[in-house]
């Protein structure tokens, strides 16, 4: 048995466009999804990676702060349980002492 109870389940496009949701993570337990992996080549790996994260249906980014606390949140996904992770996330605190990349002179 796989995590979706049944082969058959696997492949589902729940919102009609035309990307097949594999995977879907809600981080906060809010009932939203955070994260949504994609199998766009039907080959059982997860290959495109969506975060929308107020529900507009466009895509925000990687990079997603789901507790609001200002400090992107780290994530580290193996969907297909081969070990590696798929996607790893960091977080970066910027200091009140300047921008992190300081304009070019």
């Amino acid at each position: 048995m796989d995590t979706f109870g049944d082969a058959g389940s696997e492949w589902v496009d729940t919102n009609a466009d035309g990307i097949y949701e594999t995977e879907l993570v809600d981080v906060d337990g809010d009932g939203i999804t955070d994260a949504q992996f994609t199998d766009t080549n039907l080959d059982g790996v997860a290959d495109v990676e969506r975060y929308d994260t107020d529900g507009d249906g466009i895509a925000n980014t990687e990079y997603i702060d789901v507790d609001h606390d200002g400090v992107a949140d780290q994530e580290l996904f193996d969907t297909d349980g081969d070990g590696v992770n798929e996607v790893s996330v960091t977080s970066y605190t910027v200091g009140s002492d300047g921008p992190l990349f300081p304009d070019a002179v």
